[in-house]
């Protein structure tokens, strides 16, 4: 009787109707592009995927962490162990479960198609909890499944896809919480967090302000901590002691991790030169590139011994990528213009515009760039949604808009003034290590915020202008910019 019921609702629900067909088609439409980029984009572009794949494959081979071998021709096998490990371990046991003919690759993949449509799934629950306006609901879901790096980090091997996941859970669990303080939320919460952390570094800003967030909210109650833990640990069940259990298990290995890390490098993460030959690095794209520059840089090495280190790179794209920083830093040295580092407020000023290039294009080892004008639409809307949300804000009507500002502004901020801004003073390049798919952990509550601030308070004729303007700048500016320009990034 239950699962006629449940099939009959299932019909209704699908039945055509006004409020419920564009949500069907937008959801639809993403899935099928997501599909598309999976099966038909070439490994060769999107970021470090060969990387990735080696790592899973490499866990796929243990029980739990591959023993670290230092002297192995292959890079992976020397620094295994000392950055965070999650996605690889998890996706690695998957491999196993690839019983369909597929390659690694492509079975992978569809695993990150997979969580791609659970994170827009959770962020829709997340803008649920915000609005009862169904136009915001879409409007977010166009804004979700129209972001072409999104899209395409959830169509590759990457740490990304679970990352994105992860921190959209976070938030969901969060404002479920606040609106109904339930210990199972709570230990939902620190699982999420805990697992972001444990699957890539980054992540652990994100986890920060969320905590802080968390532990603001409930001021009041940390008076009486000692009390309600005594009342709780009397009457806790089995059920909740164990996912307490599992909760301690993944704070241990976190600070395993990353308090190990500080201990023997003085670092969370260890340099590439602290674990790694030379001949090590330079079969590491990423680290091959960071750290020739660096020995130029610091006049260790001259531009011909710079150069000849630099061909030594195995990976083309790398190779070139680092070529052409040398002769960018040789062509300042002849000129006599020299590195006139920016001020914080200046970097910010070319921080924000490279974002959004590389958040509606695409960047990794191939580069797909809307032009600036392209992109000012894109500006426009966000800048109107950051004034209408601090404009309209009630703690009253809009109790949790103010967490999930202050959440993606801190997040934003760190990238930009602590990751970007110590890149760019090292590499002496403002782009260096600016890409879209960084704030992708804090772009439900960004995207969430804005579609419910854009539409609030307008008559519902306006509201539909608003998101058909909208949801045409963000459909234009996806699938279709990218057949448009395919070639660009072909192999």
């Amino acid at each position: 009787m239950a699962d006629k019921y449940r099939l009959d609702a299932i019909k209704d629900w699908l039945r055509p109707n006004w409020e419920r067909t564009p949500i069907l088609v937008v959801s639809v439409y993403y899935v099928l592009r997501l599909i598309f980029f999976a099966v038909s984009l070439d490994h060769s572009v999107p970021p470090d995927e060969v990387k990735h794949l080696a790592r899973c494959e490499l866990f796929s081979e243990s029980l739990l962490i591959p023993e670290r071998d230092p002297d192995a021709e292959w890079h992976e096998r020397a620094v295994v162990g000392y950055s965070p490990y999650a996605y690889y371990f998890l996706a690695g046991k998957l491999l196993h479960l690839n019983v369909f003919g597929l390659t690694n690759l492509m079975f992978l993949r569809f695993v990150s198609v997979l969580l791609g449509i659970l994170t827009v799934y959770t962020g829709w629950r997340v803008v649920c909890l915000l609005s009862n306006n169904l136009l915001a609901r879409l409007l977010f879901l166009v804004m979700m499944t129209n972001t072409l790096m999104l899209i395409v980090s959830q169509s590759i091997v990457t740490y990304d896809a679970l990352v994105n996941l992860l921190a959209a859970l976070s938030i969901l669990f969060l404002l479920h919480y606040f609106k109904e303080p339930r210990d199972t939320k709570l230990i939902s919460l620190g699982i999420c967090l805990a697992l972001g952390t444990l699957t890539k570094s980054a992540f652990l800003p994100f986890a920060f302000i969320v905590v802080l967030c968390l532990l603001f909210h409930e001021r009041q109650k940390l008076l009486e901590l000692k009390t309600i833990w005594q009342d709780y640990v009397i009457s806790i069940g089995k059920a909740r002691a164990a996912a307490w259990g599992v909760l301690a298990v993944l704070v241990l290995l976190n600070l395993s991790l990353f308090g190990g890390n500080l201990l023997r490098f003085g670092h969370l993460g260890p340099r590439a030169e602290q674990l790694l030959s030379i001949r090590q690095i330079m079969g590491s794209p990423s680290h091959a590139r960071n750290y020739v520059a660096r020995k130029y840089l610091s006049g260790e090495l001259n531009v011909l011994q710079a150069v000849r280190l630099a061909q030594r790179i195995e990976l083309p794209a790398a190779r070139n990528d680092t070529l052409s920083l040398l002769k960018l830093y040789e062509s300042r040295k002849m000129t006599g213009r020299g590195f006139r580092k920016e001020s914080r407020l200046g970097y910010a000023y070319g921080w924000i515009p490279q974002m959004f290039k590389s958040t509606y294009g695409i960047l990794g080892h191939k580069v797909m760039y809307k032009e600036t004008r392209a992109l000012v639409p894109y500006m426009l809307i966000f800048g109107a949604a950051g004034i209408l949300v601090l404009v309209r804000w009630r703690p009253d009507t809009a109790p949790y808009d103010l967490y999930l500002l202050v959440i993606f502004v801190f997040y934003a901020i760190i990238l930009m003034q602590v990751v970007g801004y110590r890149t760019y003073s090292s590499m002496q390049v403002a782009e260096m290590g600016v890409q879209g798919r960084y704030l992708f952990p804090a772009l439900v509550p960004a995207y969430a915020l804005a579609a419910t601030a854009l539409l609030k308070g307008w008559p519902q004729k306006v509201q539909i202008g608003i998101v058909v303007m909208v949801a045409a700048v963000f459909v234009e500016g996806d699938f279709l910019y990218y057949l448009r320009h395919a070639s660009e990034i072909a192999p």
